[in-house]
């Protein structure tokens, strides 16, 4: 499947991460390419065939590998559930366990999809760097008594998705702003989090 938004990208890759299919190779198709991608999404899944539900299920019954495929503007992931191998295998495979997958989505907002820190779920985190940047916009914005601008980036931040994992490191750096802002004596506007989950 094909997206034009990231969110349903995302999305759908985590639902095939649920349900087994923790192998993936991902491909970052040439932007100066773009006429090619939709060519390419057809010799990717030619390799690597999408079978039907049916097919699926007798497949899994033999210990056959199944595929499936999404894509989101350059970002396109195959991903496998264990099985053996019937078809030639010449791309890597790597684990998700392992190799977490990171998605820039934005000029500055880099996503990062991977094990939940708690259970065998898969959720979504900020990317340590992104992470970082926004923290230090947060922090330098109280101690400069940017209070608007603190609204502003807070509501960038609870904009995103409310996958598990950005909830916890929401939960993380308004805690560290309370504290700043108690250290400067400044009195932030009360941040308030998404806790609608989606993952």
């Amino acid at each position: 499947m094909v997206y034009n938004k990231w969110q349903d990208f995302i999305k759908t890759t985590i639902n095939y991460l649920s349900h087994g299919y923790t192998f993936y190779c991902i491909t970052v198709y040439p932007e100066h390419k773009q006429d090619r991608w939709e060519k390419i999404d057809e010799k990717l899944k030619s390799k690597y065939p999408i079978y039907t539900k049916d097919i699926k299920y007798k497949r899994k019954k033999k210990n056959l590998v199944n595929f499936a495929f999404t894509r989101w503007h350059t970002y396109s992931l195959i991903l496998h559930a264990c099985g053996e191998w019937d078809i030639s295998q010449d791309d890597k495979f790597v684990h998700i366990d392992t190799n977490p997958i990171y998605i820039k989505t934005g000029e500055t907002l880099i996503l990062k999809i991977g094990k939940n820190r708690a259970g065998r779920s898969y959720t979504v985190f900020l990317e340590k760097t992104t992470y970082r940047e926004i923290k230090y916009q947060l922090i330098e914005a109280v101690e400069h008594r940017h209070l608007n601008k603190v609204a502003l980036i807070w509501q960038r931040l609870n904009n995103i998705p409310g996958y598990s994992g950005i909830i916890e490191q929401r939960k993380i750096m308004r805690n560290n702003l309370a504290e700043t802002a108690k250290k400067h004596n400044v009195k932030i506007p009360k941040l308030k989090i998404n806790n609608k989950k989606v993952y």
